[in-house]
């Protein structure tokens, strides 16, 4: 009948992290599909992004499946993984945005941003909300030229390789640093075990967990 208006069933789409219900509509696009639905559908993906050849900072088909693992672990799919991780020795790491985007998105944090950023300083504020075991009081975190300068961020480039990001956007680097450093330092519960690859030694051991 014209203009008569029909009511769509429901159609539930299970996520990594979490179940939603969203109301059907025509053509819909279910962005789940495609994600593995075990472990043996993660290592067929696996192979066939070795060789598309996709992400090349992966050099074997172990290192994406494990990626798509450590991803799903963190709730976010294989694509998304793959963007954000990196092999680091025999660690996956992340980048500092994935680290404190996974702070931001667990809703335990009121906020958590650079207030004071230079390229010798910078300054972060967070709350964590009481509800999510914190004490609902702001926070400051510091990081300066001489942490970074003191954990080896600073040291020249070896023979042949160029300046790292460190050496040529210090300000960058340095506010980027000071993010992750409130994240782990408030919010460990919830990045326990991320790293980024600048916090990692080439074997993969955090440099900061050393005394």
């Amino acid at each position: 009948m014209v203009g008569e208006v029909v009511t769509l069933p429901e159609r539930r789409i299970v996520a990594p992290s979490q179940s939603l219900i969203v109301p059907r509509v025509a053509n819909e696009f279910d962005c789940y599909a495609l994600e593995p639905r075990d472990y043996k559908e993660a290592w067929t993906i696996a192979g066939k992004i070795v060789e598309a050849r996709m992400f090349g900072k992966f050099s074997s088909h172990e290192q994406v499946f494990s990626v798509i693992l450590a991803g799903r672990v963190r709730g976010v799919g294989a694509i998304m993984a793959l963007e954000n991780a990196y092999i680091v020795g025999d660690q996956v790491a992340w980048k500092s945005q994935f680290i404190v985007g996974s702070v931001l998105a667990s809703g335990a944090s009121d906020y958590l941003e650079i207030v004071e950023s230079d390229e010798k300083r910078a300054m972060c504020v967070t709350r964590r909300k009481a509800s999510h075991g914190g004490t609902g009081q702001e926070r400051r975190v510091e990081f300066t030229i001489e942490h970074a300068r003191a954990l080896g961020y600073l040291n020249p480039p070896k023979e042949g390789k160029k300046e790292g990001s460190w050496l040529t956007q210090p300000e960058v680097m340095i506010a980027t640093r000071c993010e992750v450093k409130t994240a782990r330092r408030y919010y460990k519960d919830i990045i326990s075990g991320m790293y980024e690859p600048s916090e990692l030694h080439p074997d993969g051991k955090p440099i900061e967990e050393e005394k």
